[in-house]
């Protein structure tokens, strides 16, 4: 059973449990008052304080957290204490994106709680898209079911925006010194530089591009 405030912020992770089959429970701050009901296919419990929650749940609110970068980062993600918060402008990585749809336990507790925070902003850049459209043509990657859905009902349930390639960080992804090779993590370095934005991402590579990262 899980409450409101939980069901909104991990919705895709709930939609992905009971696309498996699970019946989930989400309750108002008492145990179950109604029995389940199914909303286009999937089946829910709803319950409420003192009366039945209407409606349904939409887009997957963030919580708030705090997290500082991995060893190797020139710049850390700020570290946030008691009730005093500022927006953080996020940008995901590619691995970041499938293992978030996918719950899976292999993305860091400080990037779930970044991502999960509803202060901050969420950016996907059009270059992951791009790798994970191409992987998934490839047969190297099966899509989290969000994504099966269609990308636009994903952005919008997580309340995600899509960050284009722009020229300033196609040049920027070219013109930067050094022997990293990779186009992808070239072009999301620079886009976070240019944008001022944290990327979440596991991957050392970016200590090389002096990448403010989190994970």
């Amino acid at each position: 059973m899980v409450n409101v405030h939980e069901a909104k912020t991990n919705l895709s992770r709930l939609l992905v449990r009971v696309e498996a089959g699970e019946e989930i429970t989400i309750a108002r701050g008492r145990p179950p008052l109604c029995p389940p009901r199914s909303f286009g296919g999937r089946r829910f419990q709803w319950s409420s304080h003192p009366r039945p929650f209407q409606g349904h749940v939409r887009s997957a609110y963030r919580r708030r957290g705090h997290g500082a970068a991995p060893a190797g980062s020139r710049r850390a993600y700020p570290e946030f204490h008691g009730s005093s918060f500022t927006t953080v402008k996020l940008l995901l990585d590619t691995h970041t994106v499938l293992w978030w749809l996918e719950a899976n336990p292999r993305l860091g507790p400080r990037a779930t709680k970044a991502i999960s925070d509803r202060g901050n902003q969420c950016w996907l850049s059009a270059v992951s898209v791009f790798e994970i459209e191409t992987k998934h043509r490839l047969g190297k990657l099966t899509l989290p079911v969000p994504l099966q859905l269609g990308w636009d009902s994903t952005l919008q349930a997580e309340s995600w925006e899509i960050l284009p390639v722009t020229l300033p960080h196609a040049r920027q992804a070219g013109r930067w010194p050094g022997s990293h090779g990779d186009p992808i993590d070239r072009l999301l370095a620079a886009q976070a530089e240019l944008e001022n934005l944290t990327l979440v991402t596991c991957d050392p590579a970016f200590a090389a591009f002096g990448t403010r990262t989190l994970w």
